[in-house]
């Protein structure tokens, strides 16, 4: 996986004009590596990952909502809500409940209602141009947290010791992040926003 990581940080490293329009984009993806490799080295040395997970999940998803907002236009007001019942409901899953699975199938639902209540009212009430990148950028997520309701779901109810759950994630992981690889490396050299 870490290959697909390192993907898309590479096509934005190698094209370096577009990165400050597209920073949160680049942040997001640059975090996903160094998660990666962090959740590799502690797994490998036999202790839990579910703390740096729940840290990955939380600043990623921060990082998300602040694309979304940043993104399709929406009032200050309600991007302030959502943003503080993120936090509020990761807060509670993350120290009272402390379950990655619910905190992982929450925080992914209220991506997407977040984004499709971003798209839909972008579409609606603006007329500028998204450009392909955050267009992209933004299906690929939802792909990905889409699947991941689905395989956080149904994880309690599977053999433990399966490991054909995380290979189904891993493919729909590789191929979100090849979208988003795919959508940089179109994106000509010159600045855009």
């Amino acid at each position: 996986m870490l290959w697909v990581d390192f993907l898309p940080i590479v096509f934005f490293l190698l094209k370096p004009v577009i990165i400050k329009n597209n920073s949160l984009v680049f942040i997001y993806l640059s975090l996903s590596f160094i998660s990666q490799i962090a959740t590799f080295l502690i797994a490998k040395n036999g202790l839990t990952t579910t703390n740096i997970l729940f840290l990955y999940n939380f600043i990623s998803n921060i990082i998300l909502i602040v694309f979304f907002i940043k993104n399709f236009e929406l009032s200050k007001l309600y991007s302030f809500l959502i943003l503080f019942i993120y936090v509020v409901l990761s807060i509670h899953f993350c120290l009272i409940n402390s379950s990655l699975n619910y905190f992982i199938i929450a925080s992914n639902l209220i991506l997407i209602l977040i984004y499709l209540f971003y798209l839909s009212s972008f579409y609606y009430y603006s007329d500028t141009a998204i450009n392909s990148l955050k267009l992209s950028f933004s299906l690929s997520i939802i792909l990905y947290n889409s699947t991941g309701i689905i395989l956080f779901v149904i994880l309690p109810f599977l053999d433990k010791t399966s490991q054909y759950i995380w290979v189904f994630h891993n493919i729909i992981e590789m191929i979100s992040k090849l979208i988003i690889t795919y959508s940089i490396w179109k994106l000509p050299s010159k600045s855009i926003s």
